[in-house]
């Protein structure tokens, strides 16, 4: 079992340019480190803010966050843009420390560069795995996260930071606000779109109690190009007790530009057994 430590090296002042001070992805604190043999790390300190509320568990979107930014610069520099993501949850997901990602090449090639990542806690305990495709197409050493500490969040949650909208009872949505923006391709940053859809499925299928994400997988299909965005929830199942699984499908579409299709997310949740951030009885899943 591989121990990690939790010291970050010094600060080479590279990275975030132009980003708000307010920006969803500084708020995560991920601490990216090139390895030279096509690897990545990826490190970030747990902090309350990253919660889902009234529990002590990270958001999966925010693990997702840190997925698309450390594999993003898989295997030697920033690529973009994002075309899918899948996180899936192995473990007990940690409360406090650090949370260290090792991301690495499936497939590099001219089109697209197919990386996976492990996540784990200080005692190299392995609680996350994650897959994802980029275009291979470099963006530019500035987009480089290196050495930085998390922005504040003066919301207290990550949940009020990116502030979406109750729309209707299965409908969340949320305006392009520079905060949560890919300036890079003029839509929402993709780690944010997931966070929209975990809500969103929250928001339509919780009934007042909290659901826990095992399984998010997202496909981004085009730019958001007027907004807001939108997170319509569709449940497509139940599984048997006592693990209590939902299924459920996700379309995030553009509002203002005739609902059309932005991403597309399938989640798989269950009801968490508490709110202290455990994972519920018997839930199992595996890449």
């Amino acid at each position: 079992m591989r121990r990690y430590g939790c010291r970050f090296m010094g600060d080479d002042g590279e990275g975030l340019s132009g980003l708000p001070d307010d920006h969803f992805v500084r708020a995560i604190g991920v601490r990216v480190t090139m390895c030279g043999d096509g690897r990545v790390r990826g490190t970030a300190a747990i902090r309350p803010e990253l919660f889902a509320p009234g529990t002590t568990r990270v958001r999966v979107g925010v693990l997702l966050t840190m997925l698309d930014i450390v594999v993003g610069h898989v295997p030697d520099g920033a690529i973009n843009p994002t075309v899918d993501l899948r996180l899936q949850i192995v473990g007990t997901i940690p409360v406090s420390g650090c949370i260290h990602i090792e991301a690495r090449p499936l497939r590099v090639g001219r089109r697209l560069v197919v990386g996976e990542a492990i996540f784990a806690d200080d005692d190299g305990n392995e609680f996350a795995r994650g897959t994802s495709t980029f275009i291979n197409e470099k963006v530019g050493s500035d987009i480089l996260l290196r050495h930085h500490e998390p922005a504040a969040v003066p919301e207290g949650s990550i949940d009020g930071l990116i502030g979406p909208r109750i729309r209707d009872a299965l409908s969340l949505e949320l305006d392009p606000v520079p905060r949560v923006s890919n300036g890079l391709r003029g839509t929402v940053q993709g780690g944010a779109q997931g966070l929209l859809a975990e809500l969103a499925v929250e928001h339509a299928l919780g009934g007042g109690r909290p659901l826990e994400v095992v399984d998010l997988d997202i496909r981004y299909l085009a730019r958001l190009q007027e907004g807001p965005l939108v997170a319509t929830v569709d449940e497509i199942g139940q599984g048997l007790p006592p693990t209590n699984f939902r299924v459920a499908r996700v379309a995030l579409t553009d509002a203002g530009n005739h609902d059309r299709l932005v991403s597309y997310v399938a989640i798989t949740c269950a009801v968490a057994s508490d709110d202290s951030g455990r994972r519920p009885e018997r839930v199992t899943t595996a890449v």
